[in-house]
């Protein structure tokens, strides 16, 4: 179980909890309220008819007034908190789009540099671009675009030639995840293969370990 599918275990099993423990709760009140209904509508009919019906009508109202009010508070606590879900999301996406996109926008600047053979960036400019990159990344963006980030900046800096670039097309998959792409039909070498001609033959010639999910 991966560790995206432990955590949605995990939620929902909280959340089960908490739908029970409100249910018993609720099952509680109500129970006892109609214990004591009844109750009173089994001792006062020998005394008083008239207010053994009041009590009758009374005590329903109550109980349905009751379970109006809970359900109505459930209701606006699971809104509440869905809203927050949404905003956190909007945000989300606010922040990484611009942040992803400076990105590819960059890397595929470079792959145009040198498939049309122009002058490439100085090394002070590459590093200007990552410097303005990583922070915004670190605060931005998701566990999996950090982790992939981090494993494609060791290939580049201590790796075998051009194992660089799986990495990267990892890092940009993990980015196209975070955003909610779901990834499935990209095989690998399909997005390298929009800007890196022949990378179906540099991926069979070159005997590089795949991360896992990646084929």
């Amino acid at each position: 179980m991966t560790e995206e599918s432990t955590k949605k275990f995990l939620n929902a099993i909280i959340g089960l909890a908490i739908l029970g423990v409100g249910g018993w709760g609720i099952y509680w009140i109500v129970r006892k309220l109609i214990e004591t209904l009844w109750s009173a509508i089994t001792v006062i009919p020998s005394v008083n008819p008239s207010l053994a019906a009041a009590l009758v009508t009374g005590g329903v109202a109550i109980i349905v007034a009751i379970l109006a009010n809970v359900i109505s508070n459930v209701y606006a606590i699971r809104m509440k908190n869905q809203e927050y879900r949404q905003q956190i999301v909007k945000e989300h996406r606010e922040n990484t789009i611009p942040q992803y996109k400076q990105f590819i926008d960059f890397t595929y600047t470079l792959a145009q540099n040198i498939r049309d053979e122009k002058q490439q960036l100085t090394e002070d400019e590459i590093k200007e671009v990552i410097d303005q990159f990583v922070p915004k990344l670190i605060i931005w963006g998701s566990d999996e675009v950090i982790k992939a980030f981090y494993e494609y900046r060791q290939a580049s800096i201590s790796g075998k030639p051009g194992e660089n670039l799986v990495f990267l097309e990892d890092f940009i998959v993990a980015m196209r995840k975070d955003l909610g792409h779901a990834n499935k039909k990209i095989k690998r070498g399909m997005i390298l293969g929009l800007f890196v001609n022949d990378i179906q033959k540099f991926l069979q010639e070159h005997d590089f370990d795949k991360p896992k999910g990646r084929t």
